[in-house]
Parts: C-alpha cells; sequence; structure tokens
C-alpha cells in the first residue's frame, strides 16, 4: 500500500469531503439567480461561509472564496498595494515566501514600490530588522504563518504589535495555507489567506479572510459575486467540501495536532538513528513538517528510491520543485544541503506502521545510494 508523506503538497480528500461532494452534487444552481434552485444554492454558500468562519473565528461577512491559496495571496497583496498607494509605497515581506506570495510582490516592484525583504536565518525573524524596515511609507506588510518547505513557524502574531505601532496605516497580510488547522493559533492580521486542499478537500477552492472595514482593489472583475471583491460564479460543490472537512477537522484540533506531533518526533527520532541523516531544524517548528537531508545523495534520487518502495515525499514546495530550486534552504542558511534535502509533511492519517517503512526504505537506500556514489 502508499505511503504518502506529501501532504503540505496537496491532502487526500477526507471523509467529511466525500460525502459533502456526494449529497451537494444536486444543488446546482447559481447561488446569484432568484429562483429556488438559485435559493437553494445561496443557502449552501452561505452555510459553508458560516463554517470557514468559525474555523478562523471571525464573521461571514469576512470570507471571500477564490479559486485557490495562490489567488488568494494575490487577492491581498495587490488589492492592498493599490487601496494604499496615496499612503506610501513600502511593502515589506520576507525573504522565504512561498511564490504566490514573493511574485505578486516582485511585480509590485517592478511598479515602483519599495521592497524590504526580511531575513529569515533559522526560521527566524529578527524583531530590530523589522522595526527598521517599517516607516511612516508602509503600506503592507505580508508574512507567512507557516513555511511551507522548512516548517519554521515565524510568529506573526509577536510581530503584529510592533507592525501596528510603528506602521498603523499598514495592512498586514498572512498566508495562512501551511498553518491553517495545522495550528491552534489564528493570526491576528487583516488579511489571511487559506486553501482547500491542504485540509483533506477538493482543489480548486481557497479563500482570504479580510477584517471587517479593511479597503482591498477587486483584482477578478465581473459580476461582482463574493460582495464584489472576486467576481465569478462559486465553485459551490467544492467550496460545501472545504468547509465540511475545514469543520470536522476544527473538531478534533487539538488531538490531531498532539497526534501529528508525536508522529513528526517519532520519525525525527528514527531517521536520526540512520548514518548520514540530519536535518534542517527551525527555531521553532511546525507539528507536520520534517526538513531532512542525506549526506552525498541529491535529493531529486533518494525521491525516486522511496517512490519506487511507494513512500511518496517531496524536494519542496510543489510550487517550485519544477523550476529548480526556491532559495527558501538558502535564505534559511542550508545553501549546502539544499541540494540533499527532502520534506517529509504528514497529516493526521499517517501512522508510526508507515513511518518504521520509511526508516527501512532511508536505511537501504544510503546504504545502496552511498555505495553507488562510492
Amino acid at each position: 500500500m502508499d505511503i504518502y508523506f506529501d501532504n503540505s503538497a496537496t491532502t487526500p480528500l477526507s471523509e467529511a469531503a466525500r460525502k459533502s461532494i456526494i449529497s451537494n452534487l444536486d444543488i446546482y444552481g447559481n447561488p446569484s439567480s432568484l429562483h429556488v434552485k438559485g435559493f437553494q444554492a445561496e443557502q449552501l454558500l452561505t452555510a459553508s461561509r458560516k463554517k470557514i468562519a468559525a474555523t478562523l473565528n471571525c464573521t461571514k461577512e469576512e470570507i471571500f472564496f477564490t479559486s485557490c491559496g495562490s489567488e488568494a495571496n494575490n487577492l491581498a497583496i495587490i488589492g492592498a498595494a493599490n487601496a494604499k498607494i496615496r499612503r506610501g509605497n513600502r511593502i515589506i515581506t520576507t525573504n522565504s515566501e512561498h511564490p504566490s506570495v514573493s511574485e505578486p510582490i516582485k511585480k509590485l516592484e517592478e511598479q515602483g514600490f519599495e521592497v524590504i525583504r526580511l531575513t529569515t536565518v533559522g526560521g527566524h525573524i529578527d524583531t530590530e530588522e523589522l522595526k527598521e524596515a517599517l516607516n511612516p511609507k508602509t503600506i503592507l506588510v505580508s508574512i507567512m504563518h507557516t513555511n511551507n518547505e522548512t516548517g519554521a513557524v515565524y510568529g506573526i502574531n509577536n510581530l503584529i504589535p510592533i507592525i501596528r505601532t510603528l506602521s498603523p496605516e499598514a495592512l498586514v497580510h498572512c498566508d495562512f495555507v501551511q498553518g491553517y488547522l495545522k495550528s491552534t493559533e489564528i493570526p491576528e492580521a487583516d488579511l489571511i489567506s487559506v486553501s482547500a486542499h491542504k485540509v483533506h478537500a477538493p482543489k480548486g477552492v481557497g479563500a482570504l479572510y479580510k477584517r471587517k472595514g479593511v479597503r482591498i482593489i477587486p483584482q477578478l472583475l465581473g459580476g461582482g459575486q463574493e460582495s464584489g471583491l472576486r467576481s465569478g460564479t462559486e465553485n459551490l460543490v467544492s467550496v460545501a467540501a472545504f468547509a465540511d472537512s475545514a469543520e470536522c477537522i476544527n473538531k478534533n484540533l487539538v488531538n490531531n495536532i498532539s497526534r501529528i506531533t508525536k508522529l513528526r518526533d517519532y520519525i525525527k527520532n528514527g531517521l536520526s538513528q540512520i548514518d548520514g541523516v540530519g536535518f534542517n531544524i527551525p527555531e521553532k517548528s511546525a507539528c507536520n513538517i520534517i526538513s531532512v537531508y542525506f549526506e552525498g545523495i541529491k535529493s531529486e534520487v533518494m525521491l525516486h528510491f522511496l517512490s519506487d518502495y511507494g513512500i511518496f515525499v517531496s524536494s519542496g514546495s510543489a510550487c517550485s520543485s519544477r523550476k529548480g530550486k526556491s532559495g527558501v534552504l538558502t535564505s534559511f542558511g542550508a545553501q549546502d544541503k539544499a541540494d540533499f534535502t527532502l520534506r517529509i509533511s504528514l497529516s493526521e492519517y499517517n501512522t508510526e506502521s508507515q513511518a518504521d517503512k520509511l526508516f527501512s526504505a532511508v536505511k537501504e537506500g544510503c546504504d545502496r545510494l552511498q555505495k553507488i556514489r562510492g
């Protein structure tokens, strides 16, 4: 049986999501239509919005559905920058953000915005460096909650009071895609991006939390859906599956985190017993991500070796893996290990029995591949 340890790339469907999809397939009306079928669809959309809002401790009016986490990030960043352009032009971010944050910020930089990228060596943000970067012209600060490659947790809620004090006009955005329903902490940001397929729901759905009273400029124009913030008919069946899966995970969140953390530590301990295996360990680490390297064995070689055994891991962010190095490990301070690093990412469905098979495969891989190298 296949063993899936690539849950930061995407997750298998939960039973709650499967049941939701099947039960809602016949609700085919357009939520914007005024007839009965449209009303049924609108009711389902509203109920789903309430469920997602509950997971973020906000109101349903503050939740806006998108096509994915990347769209939510783009909408938040470009929309906020365009809304605040008369107030200033400085944007602060980190040097290890997901491409769906770093690329739109790069585009804004090309358009004349000033961008400050905070260093994240060891998965840590220096508060003094942040303080020096903040000024009255700062209009947006975008810092992820959890790094998708190293598992570093950046402590956004410890940084927000500093931002509010030194740059009170700035909007704070948090890419919460990797931390969502993997942490009990909810970012105290103005804008928060999440994604369905990271929490055992279908691909093609994301959401943006926008704090009440915050203004950003829509980027997708048309029929004015999502209160005019994001036009386009909602992917209703997938939205409902997202909401049902998220609701189910949220009910068991503390137990899930405890179980995944225990498994993470079990895996780290087991792998540490194997010669030539080491870790890129953040100062503060997510419960579900392990960045591990193999001395002298290229990451793709080990990845394919494990894949032949039906064990699936990744060589970094799925959004970057086909484009070469993402630079995250260099930003982390592990540039010498970047070519030899794999990411193991867990969910509540993984077990110690699966981990034991991972240990056996890794040990065999290290023995065989290092001999070939020698």
